[in-house]
């Protein structure tokens, strides 16, 4: 005789349909029963058990048929139970979870065709998360004990610290101690390591390099390793349709404690300034922004550099030449490439124009021209001038034994030679140095106009309208320096530094100087900006850039053209052109390594 339905077991009439056979047990029926569910191979078969009945055979054994409750007046309520079915039809968000229940507990359910719940975070992959978002176990425990503790998803505290454990002694986190700090041995791994994972995600963004029309160059080459043990090009710039890898590489000072920090940045992926979407190389204590102290800081990763620029890397099906580039500050910038810093004749790393005439460099300024000339085009530095310096250095010749006309202010010899087209050119140094220039320009044009202790006056009159209206203030991790957001603020209310000046000052100067902020606070907000630019706002920013550097030259004729806002004049719309954004290349990941 075969076993009768679920019906007929909730309904009892097994039992009394058939007399020959004996009434079985609560066990023997859960028994049979569980029998039932594990034949479902389908949601078809799913629903044929007829959960609902199930379920509120179930209910009715456990839920009284009503409820009374006395009230403080001796009145009396009654609420009787009536018992509904569950409508068949219902929407997909709750079609879903019936299905997600069903597969939960029944798990041949979970193999048909409907959605599937995503699949359980590994304990590694939550690892990676509470590090990359900055939570600790103990704060993620407090969570996972308030989902239901060991019968979450969640890592326990101890599988969490076992599976840390295990990826410290994966070789390319192996982290050995030099005399100038921590240093990340295998950064050729870590950094196909990181790429992978892109790929892998679905996160990896191809960034192309623009034509003069700002069209992107499609990239349909792969890369060659050499087999001469030699970079295939000489001026280290693979051609821009090949398929490349983006990363860079800064140095950044300060925190609390202060300290110094190595960190890479990868501009294949989306939200790329974010703290964990960057890989700390290395860390040191805090010691002095010259040339000896970078050079010994970045000594442990120059082979694997120019390994990662040699090989390339696999990603995905393709191999990939490696672009190496390299923002930080001014003086990182000049110390990694042996350049002797904004007080050289030759003050840009990326070009050589002169700082300023001079008749004891009268040849350099006819040859290239003078920054304080905005009529001049200069010639760009090129990677066998760094090349041949290096080698003329590395052989014992001093920079004394060398004319001027011959080193061109690489007194050093190069740390990392990249060519001057991947040197970022200092996205938000440039933002906090021109904001800061702004303010300065105030103060010395009510010095000038009304004299030096009207001027000291108008600097606490301006340090107080910061601070009580703007609401900013210097910060001491930036060196007593505003952050970038506080410079936008002041960019954005310039207005209020402009009212309480023109009581002071001639009305062409005002004038002028209200002009400069307008034009500085659209250089500023597309400089910045960390996304491709698209060319007709390109086009405005090369425009007010050149607009805001003839301005501050004619109208405040004791301002000099400073190397930083040379290079705002003449190399930031260059390589916004090129790459396509100044922002997505800039160091603002870097800086947020400060806390």
């Amino acid at each position: 005789m075969p076993p009768p339905s679920i019906p007929q077991m909730l309904d009892g009439t097994a039992a009394t349909g058939a007399l020959r056979e004996p009434r079985l047990t609560p066990q023997e029926t859960v028994n049979q029963f569980l029998e039932f569910v594990g034949a479902a191979r389908t949601p078809e078969d799913t629903a044929a058990l007829d959960l609902n009945r199930v379920a509120a055979a179930i209910w009715a054994r456990t839920v009284p048929t009503s409820l009374s409750v006395s009230h403080a007046n001796g009145r009396v309520s009654i609420y009787t139970r009536k018992p509904s079915v569950l409508k068949p039809d219902v929407g997909e968000s709750q079609r879903n979870k019936r299905l997600a229940v069903a597969g939960r507990y029944i798990p041949s359910a979970a193999g048909s065709g409907g959605p599937r719940l995503p699949p359980r975070p590994t304990v590694t992959e939550q690892v990676g998360l509470l590090a990359s978002v900055g939570i600790s176990y103990a704060k993620f425990n407090r969570i996972r004990v308030f989902f239901g503790g060991a019968l979450s998803p969640m890592a326990s505290p101890q599988a969490l610290r076992q599976a840390r454990f295990a990826l410290l002694k994966v070789p390319a986190n192996d982290v050995p101690l030099f005399d100038t700090g921590a240093h990340l041995s295998h950064l050729c791994r870590a950094v196909e390591g990181r790429l992978s994972h892109l790929w892998s995600a679905g996160l990896f963004v191809e960034r192309p390099s623009f034509d003069s029309e700002g069209v992107a160059i499609p990239q349909t080459r792969d890369y060659e390793v050499p087999s001469t043990g030699r970079p295939l090009y000489s001026d280290y710039c693979p051609p821009a349709d090949m398929r490349d890898i983006h990363i860079s590489v800064g140095l950044d000072r300060g925190g609390d404690p202060s300290s110094v920090k190595v960190v890479m940045g990868f501009m294949n992926q989306e939200h790329l300034n974010r703290l964990g979407n960057t890989l700390l190389m290395g860390v040191c204590p805090e010691s002095k922004d010259k040339y000896p102290e970078v050079a010994a800081i970045l000594a442990p990763h120059v082979a694997q550099f120019h390994q990662l620029s040699l090989t390339g890397d696999v990603v995905g099906p393709q191999r990939r030449a490696v672009r190496v580039f390299v923002n930080s500050d001014y003086p990182s910038v000049c110390n990694t490439a042996g350049h002797k810093g904004h007080s050289a004749s030759l003050p840009c790393p990326m070009c050589l124009g002169t700082k300023s005439p001079s008749d004891a460099q009268w040849l350099l300024d006819a040859l290239f021209g003078t920054m304080q000339d905005l009529s001049r085009t200069y010639p760009p530095r090129t990677v066998s001038h760094l090349r041949e310096m290096r080698a003329a250095y590395e052989s014992g010749e001093p920079p004394d034994g060398l004319r001027h006309a011959t080193h061109l202010s690489i007194e050093r010899p190069p740390v990392i030679i990249v060519p001057p087209t991947h040197i970022v050119p200092l996205p938000l140094p440039l933002l906090i140095g021109h904001t800061l220039r702004m303010l300065r320009i105030a103060i010395e044009a009510v010095k000038r106009g009304c004299g030096p202790s009207t001027g000291r006056q108008f600097a606490h009159s301006l340090a107080a309208t910061l601070s009580v209206e703007f609401g900013v203030e210097p910060v001491p991790h930036h060196g007593g320096n505003f952050i970038g957001r506080h410079c936008h603020t002041i960019g954005a209310r310039s207005h209020a530094i402009v009212r309480i000046l023109q009581p002071l000052v001639p009305a062409h100067w005002a004038t002028a100087y209200e002009r400069g902020w307008a034009l500085l606070r659209g250089v500023l907000e597309t400089l910045n900006r960390a996304a491709v630019i698209p060319p007709a706002e390109q086009h405005r920013f090369k425009a007010e850039a050149r607009a805001f550097a003839s301005l501050i030259q004619e109208s405040f004729p004791l301002v000099s053209i400073s190397p930083k806002l040379h290079v705002l004049f003449s190399h930031s719309w260059e390589f916004m052109g090129r790459w396509g954004s100044t922002g997505l290349h800039g160091e603002q990941a870097i800086e947020s390594w400060h806390g």
